[in-house]
């Protein structure tokens, strides 16, 4: 997906599959993540989700208050009601998180990474 600025000039601002769309409303899922590492640095952050609802999965020790902190983040910078959003927290990433990868996939491959 891209966006075109007002001196004609394209940017690229998303790949179409990374893209939600919540209460009719289109959420970037890259945006997201660099939202969250902005505002919380010591968070590492992956976001997946369906039109219904994004989740975002956090590695960190993060308490319940941490997290709730997270979804009220969200949803005041987003302007989405904090049903929109589940707060995941998990062990770790595999290593090969910093490259591409399908999230829906490793999410169905790799439940053991999800803490319980």
């Amino acid at each position: 997906m891209a966006k075109r600025d007002a001196d004609g000039f394209y940017y690229i601002v998303g790949r179409k599959k990374r893209f939600l769309k919540i209460f009719g409303n289109r959420v970037n899922l890259d945006e997201t993540e660099r939202l969250i590492r902005d505002k919380f640095p010591d968070i590492e952050c992956a976001c997946s989700g369906t039109d219904d609802q994004m989740t975002v999965y956090v590695v960190s020790d993060s308490s319940e208050d941490c997290r709730e902190r997270l979804r009220r983040y969200l949803s005041e910078t987003m302007k989405l009601h904090a049903s929109a959003f589940q707060i995941m927290k998990i062990r770790r990433f595999p290593r090969a998180i910093r490259a591409r990868f399908c999230m829906q996939s490793w999410i169905k491959n790799n439940s053991r990474y999800i803490a319980h």
